[in-house]
């Protein structure tokens, strides 16, 4: 009687783990879903932030820590406008 449950147990497991395998595909199909149901696009603008955030810091650094003669001559030109 142990074998036997042991083995509808096992013939349980291994079918579960068949339809898991088959939700599993299926759920990495469809898009991720926000909880309102919306789905979630956190990848596509990867590349476009780091455009951003390298130009964020480039003009961070041209008006924080001016170096070279077109930083100087920018901070003198508002000097004399201010």
């Amino acid at each position: 009687m142990a074998l036997y449950s042991c083995s509808t147990w096992t013939l349980v497991i291994v079918t579960a783990c068949k339809l898991s395998d088959k939700h599993r595909a299926d759920r990495l199909a469809r898009p991720r879903m926000s909880l309102l149901g919306k789905p979630l696009n956190y990848n596509r603008g990867a590349r476009r932030d780091a455009r951003y955030r390298r130009l964020q810091a480039r003009v961070y650094n041209f008006l924080e820590r001016p170096r070279g003669f077109p930083a100087v001559f920018y901070h003198v030109l508002v000097l004399f406008f201010v």
